[in-house]
C-alpha cells in the first residue's frame, strides 16, 4: 500500500501534468522530426514509476467528445504518461452531451477515482460536478 506522502506527491504531479497538458495543447511538432527518444524514455520510466507494486491511483478523464482530431491524441498521451507514473486512467466521452458527461463524471467518482479531469461540453453545466468531486475528496477540475 502506498504511503500518504507518496499518494499526495503523485496526485500533485498528475495535477501539474494535467495543467501543463492543457497549456501545451496548441503546440505543434515538426513531422520531419525524429520521434525516437528511447534512451530518455527508458530513463524517465525508471525514475517516475514510483507505484509499480503498489495500489494504483485512479484518474477519471472526461471528454466532451473524441470526434475532434486533437482529443484522441491528447487522451493517448495523458493515459500513457499517467500509466508511466503508476496510475490507472478511466476515460469517458460524452459525445457533446452535457447531461451524459455529468452522469459519467458521477459514475467515475463512484468508481473511486482520486483525480477527475474534465474537458467540458458546457463549463457552466459541468461546474457542479467539480463541487461534488471536492465533497467526495476527489481532486477535480475542468479544463
Amino acid at each position: 500500500m502506498m504511503s500518504k506522502n507518496l499518494k499526495k506527491t503523485l496526485l500533485h504531479l498528475i495535477l501539474i501534468f494535467a495543467m501543463v497538458f492543457a497549456f501545451s495543447a496548441c503546440a505543434t511538432t515538426n513531422p520531419n522530426q525524429s520521434s525516437s527518444n528511447s534512451n530518455s524514455k527508458s530513463q524517465s520510466n525508471s525514475t517516475t514509476n514510483t507505484a509499480s507494486n503498489s495500489e494504483k491511483i485512479k484518474i477519471g478523464l472526461s471528454f466532451d467528445t473524441l470526434n475532434l482530431e486533437r482529443w484522441p491524441h491528447d487522451r493517448d498521451f495523458f493515459v500513457q504518461r499517467a500509466q508511466a507514473l503508476g496510475a490507472e486512467v478511466l476515460v469517458q466521452s460524452a459525445n457533446s452531451d452535457s447531461q451524459t458527461q455529468y452522469s459519467q463524471c458521477q459514475n467515475l467518482i463512484a468508481q473511486g477515482v482520486k483525480v477527475l479531469v474534465i474537458i467540458p461540453h458546457d463549463g457552466s453545466a459541468i461546474a457542479p460536478i467539480v463541487e461534488e468531486a471536492h465533497k467526495a475528496g476527489v481532486k477535480g477540475f475542468g479544463l
